[in-house]
């Protein structure tokens, strides 16, 4: 892969080399019910997380579980885990970084609604 273009310590610093990663494949055990389609200001929490990362990546991908209900999610892609993996959020994250197609990835979980582009950005 050929070196990302405007880069300072090889860090990607336009926003179309850069996919954000929703994992949101997790059992919610602790929560209570599914986390990302949890209603949070009348918005479904990846949602809000989703809206958030249009304007620092290319593409937003979310992992889940294929038994999951994605219905209505506003990402670009979704993509089901590998049930044969061990589990955890390691799980998620391989898949989403599989189906990259940018050099760089931002991954964050789905229950992080008030997360903000200027951190991500500070992260470049």
């Amino acid at each position: 892969m050929s070196e990302p273009s405007n880069t300072s310590w090889g860090l990607a610093t336009r926003t179309g080399e850069i996919t954000a990663i929703i994992l949101a494949g997790g059992q919610s055990s602790r929560f209570g019910m599914d986390k990302a389609n949890a209603l949070w200001h009348g918005r479904k929490m990846i949602d809000h997380v989703a809206m958030h990362l249009r304007g620092v990546a290319r593409e937003v991908i979310a992992v889940s579980r294929a038994a999951q209900n994605a219905d209505g999610w506003r990402v670009d892609r979704i993509i089901h885990d590998d049930p044969a993996a061990p589990p955890g959020p390691l799980r998620g994250i391989v898949r989403g970084l599989e189906q990259c197609r940018t050099e760089w990835a931002y991954v964050l979980a789905c229950d992080c609604p008030l997360v903000q582009p200027a951190l991500l950005l500070g992260l470049r």
